[in-house]
């Protein structure tokens, strides 16, 4: 056991934000894993929970990443919380009334954590490994992204769903108001009287064309009428079929790059695109050939922006991606609307960077 540290304080920054790093920056982002040392209704004795988030809570109630079922009297609702405080994580008791042990000890405090230790929730209680994967499986890139985007589900949108609904809600609401207002205050702005001049000046137009169209029947009927006949032979233009309207989009240039930032030859981009409406995952692919910038056109909504999508480089992930929409939620990106073009900087092994203009995270998939 380390050294004392700073209090615990629970945020949805600590789960959202590292989970999405987990996702996107998987190849820097540490994490940890947890062996169960007794089995429970939603974890089997040895089995190893990895854990992407930050802040992970250990408990009976339903918003701990760490769950155990009501068989376990001792353990609290919200029992002990592991942490992330710099490059170590650190135990955080919860609970008043039962304790937390660390290889054996009661833990008065917060105290750093390290590889082989074991944390037992109360005298008696069921018991958890703690494990920092070293090597090449140290960091959340080492898990495929199926995996990461379970483990996203589970981690961060299932035990604050309502907090991120509710957020939701009050951002649609402060949308609606602001159309509301812009709507009521042009309404107000409209003078009556250019309505009424509006009229008496179609009332005049129309008087203007009976009058033009009495005058040309007075000299049709004073000039000899041309044959059926000549007129029904007279040839007419074809008739152009009007040309499809293009679906509105944006241009979304892929860079695909190795750790000296050199675009890598013959690699395959799939771009999956989102289709609300349809409730469609639609599949695009390029290649980047000799070393070549990658561009797809992604469709924009009725708001001007992009429809949410997402980008892999193998048809395995791809695949992925595709049966994982229809059991649960991921995250997408979405530009936001006016944006013109968008460039996306992808590292070999993890990490995005972004130019042209900023994005948007959104949910696709089915809850």
């Amino acid at each position: 056991m380390a050294r004392e540290t700073q209090r615990y304080k629970r945020t949805l920054v600590g789960s959202v934000g590292s989970g999405v790093k987990s996702i996107f920056g998987g190849s820097k982002k540490q994490y940890y894993i947890l062996e169960h040392r007794i089995g429970s209704k939603y974890h089997q004795a040895g089995e190893q929970q990895e854990i992407i988030v930050d802040q992970a809570e250990i408990g009976r109630d339903e918003k701990c990443q760490v769950r155990f079922d009501e068989y376990f009297e001792t353990v609290s609702r919200r029992h002990a919380a592991i942490v992330r405080e710099g490059n170590h994580w650190k135990l955080v008791p919860l609970s008043q009334v039962n304790p937390v042990l660390l290889n054996g000890q009661k833990v008065q405090k917060e105290w750093f954590l390290q590889h082989g230790d074991e944390i037992q929730c109360a005298v008696n209680g069921p018991k958890l490994g703690f494990m920092i994967p070293s090597g090449k499986k140290k960091t959340a890139g080492s898990i495929s992204l199926r995996r990461r985007l379970n483990l996203f589900g589970k981690q961060v949108l299932r035990p604050h769903r309502r907090t991120i609904a509710v957020l939701l809600c009050i951002i649609l609401l402060a949308i609606a108001a602001g159309v509301g207002y812009y709507l009521y205050s042009q309404g107000k702005n409209i003078d009556p009287g250019i309505e009424v001049a509006e009229v008496e000046d179609v009332n005049d137009d129309k008087s203007n064309e009976e009058d033009a169209k009495e005058r040309q029947a007075d000299v049709s009927e004073s000039k000899p009428s041309q044959s059926a006949s000549s007129a029904s032979t007279e040839p007419r233009p074809p008739v152009q079929p009007s040309e499809r309207q293009k679906e509105p989009s944006i241009p979304v240039k892929i860079k695909y790059m190795d750790e000296d930032e050199k675009i890598i030859p013959n690699a395959v981009v799939y771009l999956l695109y989102y289709k609300s409406e349809k409730s469609e995952l639609i599949e695009k692919t390029a290649n980047t050939g000799r070393g070549n910038i990658v561009s797809f056109d992604v469709p924009l909504d009725k708001d001007g922006a992009s429809c949410p999508f997402v980008f892999v480089f193998s048809k395995e992930e791809a695949d992925e991606v595709k049966e994982l929409v229809k059991t649960t939620t991921i995250l997408a990106y979405r530009t936001p609307p006016n944006c013109k073009s968008l460039e996306l900087f992808a590292m070999k092994g993890g990490g995005t960077r972004i130019g042209g203009c900023s994005i948007q995270m959104w949910t696709i998939g089915n809850n």
